[in-house]
């Protein structure tokens, strides 16, 4: 599955392990407007997630929705936030496998249940 422990997992272990600088350093400016204006710190998110957020589009059969993949990037933004792993992994004392896996089904979850919003809005 795109995002999965190779990635994803990659990102939460890197996250625990020398994340508590990411934390701090928080911008006024949602996510979106960041990532569409090319922000250098951005970039090497935006290369590592391209791939396996196009290969989730299509599994979910949602690649004609404009924008999607940017907005992918957005749910991914929010739910693999670096104080949300920390919070995951102290307040509730998962271990990093169970946080992977539960932000992995979520992201897929919430990608679907995005899209289908899309698809049920007015034009």
């Amino acid at each position: 599955m795109p995002c999965s422990k190779s990635g994803c997992g990659y990102w939460v272990d890197l996250v625990l392990a020398e994340g508590a600088a990411l934390v701090h350093r928080r911008s006024p400016e949602g996510f979106l407007a960041r990532y569409k204006a090319d922000e250098s710190y951005l970039e090497g998110q935006a290369e590592a997630l391209a791939r396996p957020i196009r290969e989730l589009v299509l599994i979910i059969g949602v690649s004609e929705l404009a924008g999607i993949e940017d907005e992918a990037a957005f749910l991914w933004s929010v739910l693999f936030d670096p104080r949300e792993i920390f919070d995951l992994r102290d307040t509730l004392s998962l271990p990093p496998a169970h946080i992977t896996r539960r932000l992995v089904s979520a992201f897929r979850d919430a990608l679907l249940g995005w899209a289908t919003a899309r698809l049920s809005e007015p034009a």
